[in-house]
């Protein structure tokens, strides 16, 4: 194994296995909340495809990176990614700055990256944008739990509920 991996494949698929339940309890309880423009059904399938792409990076990660970060960035990808699907249309300008601001800083790295490295590693490349995509994942579910927590009315429902007699 290499220096910076902490655990064996088998652990590694385990803890993060369970770091997406967890996660998945949290997210449901809490910020969950249907796409617009589509139903029910529709938007726990977007979140369970988006989980299970984000659990494919695994593969990547399997000889190289198996770590608490690594567990921790693919576990937030799929569900900032989902989050910000289904509230961008409530806070289209704090969530449109934070993607804005992490991709275009991702951009920067990548072309920096090109432009001063000779020899290239490309999982060191993809590590770094992982991590970059996870940061801005994890800014996404702030913000919106904390609106949702703090009640903005922005999130609040308009309805209003009335003493019939």
């Amino acid at each position: 194994m290499k220096q910076h991996n902490t655990f064996t494949l088998k652990n590694f698929i385990i803890r993060a296995v369970i770091a997406y339940c967890v996660t998945l309890i949290i997210f449901c309880l809490f910020i969950f909340k249907v796409i617009p423009g589509c139903s029910l059904l529709q938007s726990k399938l977007v979140l369970f495809l988006l989980t299970v792409l984000s659990f494919g990076l695994i593969y990547f990660e399997k000889d190289d990176r198996r770590n608490y970060l690594s567990i921790a960035t693919n576990v937030l990808i799929p569900f900032g990614i989902y989050t910000t699907l289904a509230y961008m249309l409530l806070l289209p300008i704090p969530l449109g700055i934070v993607w804005v601001l992490l991709i275009g800083l991702d951009l920067v790295y990548v072309g920096f990256y090109f432009y001063k490295v000779k020899r290239r590693n490309y999982n060191s490349l993809f590590e770094k944008l992982q991590l970059v995509i996870g940061l801005a994942s994890l800014l996404s579910l702030v913000i919106v739990l904390s609106f949702t927590l703090f009640g903005s009315s922005i999130i609040q429902s308009p309805t209003k509920i009335t003493n019939n007699i």
